[in-house]
């Protein structure tokens, strides 16, 4: 699958899950929970216990998921996380070299931005969607301030995202959402409560098919 593609499903996905834990937790099975509610497009975190071990079984066991590995930092890490199958990197910062390591390997990045410059500049190094984060603190209103001067780009918000907020995010003009503890609860984690994490999917789920 190239690069191209794989940027446009997570687009039609409306959805990154974020998975970062500090405790293991069977990855594997979290993620097919999160598949069976309609969330196919899935972020584990680098700092997370087994990430790239489960990232290798995703990838080549769910071919209709994009697995990706998030909180790359560098091009050590974005490296590791190619040779174990994720299709896709999500970074917390702005480094071109990132970029240039993933697109030889013809994959998506999300690349982490904050302000305006860092957007821009996450653009012309060539990201392929932009992660604007931490998106609660800023607001819909400064996503909406930064997209209107800069050339067509696709912002990913992430961070204090929910079910209450979700869709008008979407409607603002996100190209998708990146969300973490509203979507990966981490009390339903604990209670390993893999049917109570596919129902939050699925209404999650339903509020991207209602904005599109």
């Amino acid at each position: 699958m190239s690069r191209a593609t794989i940027g446009q499903q997570i687009v039609e996905n409306g959805i990154i899950a974020i998975v970062r834990s500090k405790h293991p937790i069977n990855l594997v099975k979290l993620v097919q929970s999160y598949a069976a509610g309609g969330i196919k497009t899935i972020e584990i975190t680098m700092n997370t216990p087994g990430a790239l071990e489960a990232v290798r079984e995703i990838s080549q066991t769910m071919p209709d998921v994009q697995i990706g590995v998030g909180t790359v930092r560098n091009t050590g890490e974005a490296g590791q996380a190619i040779e174990h199958g994720a299709r896709y990197l999500v970074t917390p910062i702005t480094d071109p070299e990132i970029i240039e390591i993933a697109h030889k390997n013809d994959i998506p990045v999300v690349m982490g931005a904050f302000t305006p410059t860092e957007v821009y500049n996450a653009h012309q190094f060539g990201a392929d969607l932009i992660k604007l984060f931490p998106a609660g603190n800023l607001g819909i209103s400064y996503m909406k301030a930064v997209l209107a001067p800069m050339p067509p780009m696709k912002l990913v918000p992430t961070g204090g995202i929910n079910l209450d907020n979700a869709r008008d995010w979407l409607d603002a003009g996100a190209s998708a959402l990146g969300i973490g503890s509203a979507l990966v609860d981490p009390k339903l984690i604990e209670a390993e409560d893999f049917a109570g994490l596919t129902q939050l999917a699925k209404e999650f789920s339903s509020l991207v098919e209602l904005s599109a």
